[in-house]
Formats: structure tokens, sequence, C-alpha cells
């Protein structure tokens, strides 16, 4: 199967200029793909998940760090170490504000461009999402009916182009000290699916 390696979390929000950023992108995809055995198993580069793509991350000088900026300079740079453009979502709590998901889906498409077949010539992976931030752990995020309505919008609105190659809701099931999963683990071998989850 195909599977996708990226080299930082959230680099627009951990680093501190995209230079720096870039030289460790450029350095890890360099070490990728000199052993071709990566390439016959399966691995594949993901262009390091941005947070937030078109408005950028909860920092000071956000508008100096949004993701698809980011995104378009790496292309520039070195498109051919690059499979798959991959970013998070954050902090779209109202229900009519999931169309975001939408018009960000159309942006990375519209970046990394179509092939004949109308399809994004990169792989496009939305590949964390929840109602608030990795660090939240309120019930309200999971544990709701809203909860529900909110990620089966999300689903609609991300997915309904077709351009979308992967989403993940962040995160799949709960760890003892956070909460935050689609699935309530109650024994080692013992799941339930949370209002989130049932959507």
């Amino acid at each position: 199967g195909t599977h996708y390696i990226g080299f930082a979390d959230e680099p627009n929000l951990n680093y501190s200029s995209y230079s720096q950023y870039q030289a460790i992108f450029t350095s890890m995809a360099r070490q990728v793909r000199s052993d071709p055995a990566n390439a016959r198993a399966g691995v594949r580069i993901a262009m390091p998940a941005s947070s937030r793509l078109v408005n950028g991350p909860f920092a000071d000088n956000a508008a100096d760090k949004r993701g698809i900026d980011w995104a378009r300079r790496l292309l520039s740079e070195s498109a051919d170490q690059v499979d798959a453009l991959a970013w998070h979502e954050w902090m779209i709590r109202d229900l009519l504000a999931t169309r975001v998901y939408r018009d960000s889906v159309r942006r990375a498409a519209e970046l990394v461009g179509l092939d004949g077949n109308g399809q994004p010539r990169k792989a496009l992976l939305l590949d964390q999402t929840n109602m608030s931030s990795g660090s939240s752990l309120s019930l309200y995020d999971q544990d709701t009916h809203y909860a529900s309505l909110w990620w089966a919008s999300v689903v609609i609105n991300a997915s309904q182009d077709g351009l979308l190659t992967m989403l993940n809701w962040f995160q799949a099931a709960d760890e003892p000290q956070y909460p935050k999963g689609m699935l309530r683990v109650l024994g080692d071998d013992h799941f339930e699916l949370k209002p989130v989850g049932l959507a």
C-alpha cells in the first residue's frame, strides 16, 4: 500500500521561519529518495502538514505563516520531492462555517494543479481535524449531538468535489489521559463509538 511520511508537525506554527523548515524538508526528502527501496515499499513524501492551510496558524504573525503560502514556495523549489500536500484544520466550530473545508480543498487542488481527469496532481491529505485544537479536551467536541452534526458537515464539505484523498478525525481512539478520540476505549479489546463516530 501507500504510506505517506511527513518530516514535521505544523511547521508554519512550530518553526521560526520558512527557510528553517525548508532546509529540514530538503535534507529529509533527500534521505528518503536516496534509497529506491522506500519507493518500492510504497513510501511517499507528504509536504509537512501545516496548521490551517488558508487562514494561517494561531500565532502573532499568522499572515506571514499561512500554510498555503509556504506550500506554494516549497512546490516552486522542490515539486519533484513532494507527492502529497497535507494540512490540519482547527477551530472551525460554527456549523455554517464548515464550508471552509470545501474551500480549503479547492484551494489546495488549485495549488497543485489538476491532471487530465480533473484530479489533483498530488494527493491532498487533510490528515488531522477536530472541532477544537489538539490541546482541548472538552467533551463537547466528541460526545454531543452537535459534534456529530459538525463532523457530518465537515465530511460532506471536504468530499463534495471529489478532490480529497484523505480526511482524518483527530484522533481515532481515546488514550488514558487524552480522551479526544472518536472511539471510547472500554477495555483491551472493547470499544464504543462516541456520538461523533455515529455520524
